[in-house]
């Protein structure tokens, strides 16, 4: 995944769990879109990766230049993407999305109030409005859902109303703040997700849906696969200037060294991951915990152990680095 101006804008709202907020820079707009578009383009001709308009508020953005970089992604791939938090969407906007096949995801967590950590009773209805005249302009919509203290309850009853309009879903979970939920609950709410997963719908609920990609050996998420933490080679950040630097999920922020190293992995195949059988479809969670494993352990292990029951998968711990030496020489089907 490619993040453009991912941190470098400001954003409109100031939701309580953000991880972004060290990097939103004041609100200021100084960007190079030329750099930005050359930085793009090399990555795209190297990677063929998406392209995602990210933030901060990336609809914070001039219109011109809204349409600058959403351009750029379609004329390159054919189409384009943008997170956002649907609050400052319009019939301008939405013309554009029209013109570059834009597919819209918006960050909301349930109804009032159980999005209160992101907005207010007014907003989140206005964000809930703005939904409902996405799908009706035939817009390519998904929901991004994060499971906190406030919502973890109500997130089933959410998707189900909402699977009216929108068919794709996706749940992370808050894990930086007091408003993370523990482990044990996240396995629980997982497994939920899962039997909603299941109805024939036609209904995508991720990370359910990564999960069983993974398990199927169609691919993965980043959060499950191998990641340099100093490289994050699967979320890459454009800087303001065009420079690429690392998923700003990690608590540091280093530039993109398009050579990863895969240490973490060499240590926690012989450490904490150590005869897992559940290793070759985990690889320890995501890169922000560097030489640990994920401090979700807990709950990817039993969603991988009813997945793996309900559909009669075999899982057995394999060794992919034989030695510390070869860490930067892994065959290509592991990465």
């Amino acid at each position: 995944m490619i993040l453009i101006l991912e941190g470098s804008l400001g954003c409109n709202r100031n939701c309580k769990y953000c991880y972004q907020k060290i990097l939103h820079g004041g609100g200021t707009f100084n960007y190079d879109k030329e750099a930005i578009a050359k930085t793009v383009r090399f990555l795209y001709r190297e990677y063929k990766d998406d392209i995602v308009l990210h933030g901060g508020e990336p609809l914070l953005l001039p219109l011109q230049d809204i349409e600058y970089f959403l351009k750029l992604s379609y004329e390159l791939s054919g189409k384009s993407a943008i997170c956002t938090n649907g609050l400052l969407i319009d019939e301008a906007k939405i013309k554009l999305f029209k013109k570059y096949k834009t597919s819209v995801a918006i960050s909301i967590d349930g109804f009032h109030p159980q999005n209160i950590l992101r907005c207010t009773k007014q907003e989140t209805q206005k964000t809930l409005e703005n939904i409902s005249i996405l799908a009706d302009e035939g817009i390519d919509l998904c929901l991004m859902i994060v499971a906190h203290k406030l919502n973890y309850n109500y997130i089933l009853d959410f998707i189900t109303k909402m699977s009216k309009i929108v068919q794709v879903f996706k749940v992370n979970h808050e894990h930086l703040t007091s408003y993370a939920i523990s482990p044990p609950t996240l396995a629980l709410l997982w497994k939920k997700l899962a039997k909603l997963q299941f109805i024939p719908s036609g209904m995508v609920v991720d990370p359910i849906y990564s999960f069983l990609s993974t398990l199927r050996g169609d691919g993965s998420e980043c959060f499950n696969s191998l990641c340099d933490p100093f490289c994050t080679e699967r979320a890459k950040r454009i800087l303001p200037d065009g420079r690429v630097a690392n998923c700003s999920v990690l608590p540091i922020q280093t530039l993109y060294t398009f050579k990863p190293s895969y240490k973490r992995y060499y240590i926690l195949e012989k450490r904490d991951c150590k005869g897992c059988k559940f290793w070759n479809f985990c690889y320890g969670g995501c890169a922000a915990y560097f030489y640990h494993k994920d401090k979700y352990c807990y709950a990817f292990y039993k969603i991988y152990e009813y997945l793996t029951d309900l559909l009669n998968i075999k899982a057995e711990f394999k060794e992919v680095f034989s030695h510390e030496n070869n860490i930067r020489d892994i065959s290509p089907e592991f990465v």
